[in-house]
């Protein structure tokens, strides 16, 4: 997360998901932020679903951001705290709960 500033996303943790997964590049920024915000509202799919079906986010991966959109969604972590987790688990580092707690965010 070294020079992303994660101030300048705006909008819910669904509408924040796809601003990071582009920032990260895992998708391209012609499909912008926007417009997958208005198709996964047409299909009435979460953003986390709608991913999932456009092949950006594995099986796994889905589980994983469904669970983090749930925690933040909760107040239990907050946006930055799910971003770092789930790089982790993305660069194989760490799985994201595994982030969670030794980073003292999340009890098990």
């Amino acid at each position: 997360l070294i020079g992303l500033d994660l101030s300048t996303f705006q909008g819910s943790v669904e509408q924040k998901l796809p601003q990071l997964l582009i920032a990260w590049h895992s998708i391209s920024s012609v499909k912008s932020a926007s417009f997958l915000a208005q198709q996964a509202e047409q299909q009435e799919l979460s953003m986390p679903q709608l991913l999932h079906a456009d092949g950006y986010l594995t099986d796994k991966q889905l589980e994983t951001v469904s669970r983090g959109v749930s925690l933040v969604n909760s107040g239990a972590i907050d946006f930055r705290q799910f971003a770092v987790a789930y790089r982790d688990e993305l660069d194989g580092s760490i799985s994201f709960d595994e982030s969670l707690e030794v980073r003292g965010w999340l009890t098990a």
